[in-house]
């Protein structure tokens, strides 16, 4: 029904069916559609077709816990033709980009030429574990995909479909449940409520110790042009910045309107960050796990070594980074909104990475104006500030 109704509405092409807002991922709501002819006749057609009986039967068992599961009752026999529905059957819920739709299993239709070891897919179904579709795709492709030796999916379809003999009644394949029960998804993490170790904390307060404690604003608005040698034309961030008594500082870099970083530094040392996504979003908070820092004193020439690991989930990243500290000069040096001393700062990287800008001491902020990296050099100008004192 669905090729039928994607071949009148776009023609012979690859088309994907999901539901989505600016926000990102909702579940598909039934609409009224205007009443044409051409409408009215294909949902009086539809409303006809028969509701198969599905019978999924587990064929195989991927080394990653995924079940290749066929739907023996679908099993059609056309010349050379098989015609069948297989199902994976993933161990856990996962999120498909680019909108974080949510899915456990997936549905293709396929037609497989057991003679040229061959099988063609020609539909597939993203499914949640209540059984409701989240993605959609017709491929109306003129190429087949050939049989591999050691797929599962591959042997799983010669199992079905290339056994002239098979009693779809009998066959029980490796034999258990098709249906397993998933672990609901993980809560979305706050920025708030992940703290960072004590071992961390401890360390921070040594760097905190020594950095300037000249008068600080309440809050700052920046808007900053990001000028890089390798996109053409330039892009911006506008960035919300909150400091606070202990030194640490708060800030929200707001890239659009669906896209934005929150974030904590202590000087030039990042301690916790989150991206906020409504396309394809990160769920949890990269928090630094160990630091050590080497920081005698806050003074012209004086540097800073530090080392990070970063945890992102299960996923650990460790950096050295080294700074140097230049003569301080006043902040309205930097932008004339601003007050107080600003320290030049240079710092490199153990990937290759380099950047240098200001400590804005009434901002608790390192603020960047030049990178480097594999993605090119940046410059990033100021085109405005707000501060509230």
């Amino acid at each position: 029904m669905r090729t039928s109704w994607a071949d009148l509405s776009y023609g012979r092409m690859n088309t994907r069916f999901y539901s989505n807002s600016a926000r990102g991922y909702t579940p598909v709501q039934f609409s009224e559609v205007d009443a044409t002819p051409q409408n009215e006749s294909f949902y009086r057609w539809a409303c006809r077709l028969p509701l198969p009986k599905e019978r999924l039967v587990n064929a195989r068992l991927r080394d990653d816990d995924t079940l290749i599961q066929v739907d023996v009752s679908s099993v059609k026999r056309i010349g050379e033709s098989v015609f069948l529905w297989t199902r994976y059957d993933y161990p856990e819920i996962h999120l498909d980009p680019p909108y974080d739709a949510p899915f456990d299993s997936k549905r293709e239709f396929i037609k497989v030429n057991c003679a040229a070891s061959s099988y063609r897919i020609l539909l597939g179904y993203d499914f949640t574990p209540e059984g409701a579709m989240t993605d959609g795709m017709t491929e109306p492709s003129d190429e087949d995909l050939p049989f591999t030796a050691n797929d599962d999916y591959v042997l799983a379809i010669k199992d079905v479909a290339c056994d002239s003999s098979l009693d779809p009644i009998k066959f029980a394949g490796i034999g258990g449940s098709p249906i397993r029960p998933k672990a609901s998804l993980p809560r979305d993490q706050n920025f708030e409520d992940v703290a960072n170790p004590p071992a961390v904390i401890a360390a921070a307060a040594k760097l905190q110790s020594i950095l300037p404690q000249g008068p600080m604003a309440a809050s700052a608005k920046i808007a900053v042009e990001i000028q890089n040698s390798k996109h053409q034309g330039d892009g911006s961030v506008v960035k919300i910045i909150k400091p606070s008594q202990n030194g640490t500082v708060r800030v929200q870099e707001i890239y659009s309107p669906q896209f934005t970083v929150d974030r904590e530094w202590l000087g030039p040392v990042q301690l916790k960050s989150k991206m906020n996504s409504s396309l394809s979003g990160d769920r949890d908070v990269t928090i630094t796990q160990s630091l050590a820092v080497e920081a005698p004193i806050w003074a012209p020439d004086a540097g800073i070594v530090f080392q990070t690991e970063m945890l992102t989930g299960r996923k650990s990243t460790k950096s050295d980074t080294s700074c140097h500290l230049g003569q301080p000069v006043e902040a309205e040096t930097v932008h004339a909104s601003l007050k107080g001393k600003a320290w030049p700062l240079n710092c490199h990287y153990d990937n290759g990475n380099k950047d240098n800008g200001f400590y804005i001491e009434e901002l608790r902020y390192y603020l960047a104006t030049h990178s480097e990296s594999e993605y090119g050099i940046s410059d990033y100008v100021i085109k405005g500030t707000e501060v509230e004192r």
